[in-house]
């Protein structure tokens, strides 16, 4: 019978008190099936389990009598005998919970088949029973909602629903569900308020989660779980107070329940800071035996781990973290960390970057495994990588901590590997002033270090100041290394007084060294560099040849007095030398620049075999240089001189294309590409005929000033494909650059009258020459004849020949013939176009004098048409004022008509001589028909026509019969003068107004006083009573105001 661990086991006197003598079946059919299931549940109620059980299946397999409810009665107890083995279940592991699951299937078949589907506490056992079994978990909340659906405050199943609802990740359903069991039943169990704190934490509401974990206690003060969760609140804290708490709850746990993996596990844990690591191992071992979650099973593999780990036995700690990985499940990534450690530890590099690579793609902010990570990249020559980790690592954490100088150290290599000197020059100074702040000097190999990359980037001022400050370091500190360190730092001094141009101090250094050190080679080796930079070969072979007393084999003497020779010509030396190099029995130790300078010298012995026409000779050393910068690439894949090598060896043998490929793979290769690899490439591309592209190969060659600087090949090169594409101007001002440098040169004097006879060539047939510019170029053909007729005179010069300088002097001859011809020709064409461009700038003076002129007479006839108009718009208001004002007016008009009157009858008086033309104009006025009168004011009537008007009807006699009529009569003559729409249609009063315009326009404006003559003939014509002469003054009124709008 199984018999559950830890339960209170019944003596055998008690169970020969409490269960009947003899359990046959005679004794268990004496009473019913109910009888026996309350005999079980007494036993279950004093925790006697194995009773319960025990009476149970008896009394399932022994009462067989029926009954009227045996039915019922058989059914609870198989429902009570599974909800026990359920219970019991959830508390087991491996194969013990496998034999209860089994039993409650059996259990649960047969209540199937007793079709009881409908029974509330069957289907939450159904459930529970399903939520064992992984996968099923859909099927058991199905059987929930069934119970609830029957009794929405079943209490078993609400929380049922809100642990499935807790494990799929729902934790606001979750918590819902737990916060109806409290609505139901308020002082439900405590675990149910544990479960509402878990929920709160996931959510990430601690503060709740706490005060819900303090009310379970305060409901049962030995709720194991509630100690549990209060505990990790209180450690993760990383307080002392809070930590010393947590830990004296998880002991209170423990007390109450010692077999809970999960306070074994965190007990465990405790110990390994606290480095207990025997307590560390045996708890985790037993929480791993206790539990079958794989999560808590990893966790504890990884607890014995590093405990291994921390007590360096690696190859057991090796084996747990391997067993941790395997049962971690997915998101819980801790032990990969520790792997990667091992494998670093066995050399695996591979697994180590693999398993840190999963890890940080969980936790991407895991400092360690980030620092750890970078260190392998570094190892695989990724700096990019490395740079991107180590950066993300300086700034997520305070970089100023003791110990984290290392990062900027791995920082700076990183920088350095990527000749990024400044970054790694700064990533130096914040290494030494973190290691600075413990209180400690730090190591002389930093600041030297530090001086090499400022010399690099080249600060050569501050490379000494730093190389002076650890020299001084140096000579107060004493070790087994403070003489290499200062031979070292001595030597660097000198390399960096080189980049200051001081090469008499860098001598004196060398020279200093090798008296001490007679066998420190680096220095003659120096020595011989330096007198190469001031052209002295012969002191230089001196040096290499010291070099070579010491040491025969020297590798680097040998190489630079090959490369002496072969400056010289000297190829027998020079082939000598190396030969010695490659006859040496450790071959692998030659290095890629060896093989190139072979393959250079197989290619001068391929130009001297051509020059002699020694074909043969000229193929065999071209396959001799290939096979050696074809082994200088296999030593060195981007060697980018072995690449140049293959290209010119192809191109001297007339494989021109493949040589331009080779060079554009070589130049596109490198950003700091030696200039003899661009040179090729132009030069071929040139061969080809493709002057475009060689124009713009040449022109990088002088941008990129840094690497060198312009030299008398990229000019030649350049002013060719200048030339060949037709920019004869463009290559005659390179030409002229390159005579600077070299102005006894043959080839650049031929070339540069060349290009000054084709530019001259081109200005006159294209004829787009000005006279000033053809005045220069007959200045420069006559230099161009000079060069070529020099040329051709000249028998000491080889590289012209004299016939073709002979040939384009002739040329230049004919050309300054024709050139006065030309001038002549442009000179009329200027003269031609300069008076052309003086008459086109005449007639648009006086177009401009013009406009000028109808502009201002426009604005006058604006000016005058605005003073009549502004002065009819006052006439059109007098006619509105009061009586009196209007008598007023027309007395005072009457004073000034008279006296008008007065100076007009002098005027005739002395105009009496010429009477007979007047009365000629008036008999030629009466004669004519009169024309309907137009409309005009007192103010703009013509004194002629007021004369005329006089004179026909005596107006002195009119104004003096005038002056003694009534007011009444005056205001109506006023009202009838200024009809002008008499007998008129709309369209002649318009015309009316424009000639009224014309007319004052026409003729200076007068104020003659003649208005009552008009009012009285306008009277006696017309007869207008006063009421229409208002009505036509209204009429005027509206027109005049819209033909003002």
């Amino acid at each position: 019978m199984y018999r559950q661990k830890g339960a209170p086991v019944a003596s055998e006197k008690q169970m020969e008190d409490d269960l009947p003598d003899d359990l046959t079946g005679i004794c268990v059919q004496q009473k019913n099936l109910r009888t026996w299931i309350q005999k079980a549940l007494a036993y279950y109620s004093r925790c006697n389990f194995d009773n319960f059980v025990y009476l149970l299946e008896a009394a399932i397999a022994g009462c067989l009598r029926t009954y009227a409810f045996y039915k019922d009665d058989l059914a609870k107890a198989n429902i009570l005998l599974a909800a026990h083995f359920t219970r019991q279940a959830y508390k087991e592991v491996g194969s013990r919970k496998t034999a209860l699951q089994a039993k409650v299937t059996n259990i649960l078949r047969l209540l199937d088949g007793m079709k009881r589907s409908e029974d509330r506490q069957l289907l939450v056992i159904t459930g529970y029973a399903l939520m064992l079994t992984p996968g099923r978990a859909h099927e058991a909340d199905g059987y929930f909602v069934n119970a609830l659906r029957h009794v929405p405050s079943n209490i078993p199943g609400l929380i049922g629903r809100a642990c499935l609802a807790y494990n799929r990740q729902d934790y606001i359903a979750a918590l819902g569900f737990f916060k109806s069991v409290l609505m139901h039943q308020p002082r439900g169990p405590a675990n149910v308020r544990v479960g509402i704190a878990h929920c709160f934490l996931k959510l990430g509401n601690l503060d709740s989660a706490r005060r819900s974990f303090e009310l379970a206690l305060e409901h049962n003060g030995k709720c194991q779980n509630a100690l549990l969760g209060m505990a990790i609140l209180k450690l993760n804290k990383r307080e002392k107070g809070p930590i010393r708490e947590g830990i004296n709850l998880l002991c209170a746990a423990h007390e109450l329940n010692s077999r809970n993996p999960m306070v074994l596990n965190i007990l465990a844990s405790h110990y390994y800071y606290v480095r207990d690591y025997y307590n560390t191992q045996t708890l985790a071992g037993n929480s791993y035996v206790l539990t079958d979650i794989p999560l808590l099973q990893s966790q504890n593999c990884f607890q014995i781990a590093r405990s291994f780990h921390a007590t360096q036995q690696y190859d057991q700690a090796m084996d747990f973290y391997t067993l941790a990985v395997k049962l971690a499940p997915e998101g819980y990534v801790l032990p990969q960390f520790g792997l990667a450690q091992m494998n670093l530890r066995r050399g695996e590099l591979g697994k180590a970057k693999a398993g840190l690579e999963i890890l940080l793609k969980v936790m991407p902010n895991q400092i360690d495994a980030t620092r750890l990570l970078a260190k392998i990249y570094l190892a695989e020559k990724r700096m990019d990588d490395v740079i991107k980790l180590l950066l993300k690592v300086v700034e997520s954490r305070k970089t100023s901590s003791i110990g984290d100088y290392d990062i900027w150290l791995s920082l700076a290599l990183a920088y350095e590997q990527k000749q990024r000197w400044k970054q790694a020059i700064e990533a130096y100074q914040q290494a030494m002033q973190i290691y600075g702040g413990r209180g400690d000097q730090y190591p002389i190999e930093w600041l030297n270090n530090v001086a090499i990359l400022q010399k690099m980037a080249q600060m050569p001022q501050q490379a000494i100041e730093s190389i002076d400050e650890a020299l001084a370091l140096s000579a107060t500190k004493c070790g087994d290394n403070n003489e290499t360190n200062m031979l070292t730092l001595r030597f660097n001094r000198g390399r960096i007084l080189e980049d200051l141009h001081r090469c008499d101090l860098a001598a004196i250094a060398y020279k200093d060294l090798v008296d001490e050190y007679p066998n420190y080679f680096d220095c003659y080796l120096r020595l011989g560099v330096m007198a190469l930079r001031q052209n002295d070969k012969i002191m230089a072979i001196d040096y290499f040849k010291d070099v070579l007393k010491h040491d025969n084999d020297n590798l680097a003497a040998r190489t630079c007095l090959a490369n002496i020779y072969l400056t010289l010509g000297l190829t027998t030396q020079a082939m000598h030398s190396l030969n010695v190099i490659l006859n040496q029995p450790m071959q692998d130790k030659v290095n890629s620049y060896t093989l190139v300078t072979v393959g250079n010298v197989c290619l001068r012995s391929v130009q001297r075999s051509l020059a002699t026409g020694d074909n043969e000779s000229a193929k065999r050393h071209q396959q001799k240089a290939l096979l050696f910068f074809a082994k200088s690439l296999e030593r060195a894949p981007r060697n980018l001189w072995a690449g140049n090598g293959i290209g010119a060896a192809l191109s001297i043998r007339n494989r021109r294309s493949a040589g331009e490929a080779v060079f554009k793979q070589v130049v596109e290769a490198g950003k700091m590409c030696h200039p003899s690899a661009i040179l090729n490439l132009a030069h071929m591309t040139l061969e080809l005929g493709k002057y475009q592209d060689a124009i713009e190969v040449y022109m990088q060659c002088l941008e990129q000033s840094t690497l060198f600087q312009p030299s008398m090949e990229i000019m030649l090169g350049l002013a060719k494909a200048l030339y060949l594409s037709g920019y004869a101007a463009e290559s005659k001002m390179w030409l002229l650059k390159a005579r600077h440098q070299a102005p006894h040169d043959p080839v650049v004097m031929y070339n540069l009258g060349l290009a000054i006879r084709e530019d001259t060539e081109q200005m006159v047939e294209h004829a787009r020459g000005k006279l000033l510019d053809l005045v220069k170029a007959e200045v420069e053909l006559e230099v161009a004849y000079r060069f070529f007729d020099h040329l051709a005179e000249y028998e000491d010069q080889t590289q012209v020949p004299q016939r073709e300088a002979a040939k384009q002097a002739n040329i230049c001859q004919d050309l300054l013939a024709k050139l006065p011809i030309e001038l002549e020709r442009v000179r009329e064409l200027e003269v031609l176009d300069g008076e052309r461009l003086r008459l086109r700038e005449e007639l648009q003076r006086e177009e401009q004098e013009q406009l000028q002129k109808e502009r201002l007479e426009r604005e006058q006839q604006m000016a005058k048409r605005r003073e009549v108009l502004d002065r009819t718009k006052k006439l059109l208001k007098a006619p509105r004022e009061p009586g009196h004002k209007m008598e007023k007016v027309a007395k005072k008009q009457d004073e000034e008509q008279n006296e008008g009157e007065e100076r007009k009858g002098k005027k005739r008086k002395r105009s009496l001589a010429k009477g007979d033309k007047l009365g000629k104009k008036k008999k030629t006025k009466e004669d004519t028909p009169k024309k309907p009168d137009r409309y005009k004011s007192k103010e703009f009537i013509d004194s002629d026509e007021n004369e005329s008007e006089g004179s026909d009807d005596d107006s002195p006699i009119r104004n003096k019969n005038t002056s003694h009529k009534d007011s009444k009569k005056t205001k109506n003559k006023t009202q009838k003068s200024i009809d002008p729409f008499n007998n008129t249609s709309d369209e002649e009063g318009d015309q009316a107004m424009e000639s009224s315009d014309v007319d004052s326009d026409s003729e200076p404006l007068q104020t003659t006083n003649t208005f009552e003559n008009s009012q009285d003939n306008s009277i006696e014509e017309d007869g207008m009573s006063p009421e229409t002469t208002i009505k036509y003054m209204q009429e005027l009124q509206r027109r005049m105001q819209t033909s003002t709008r």
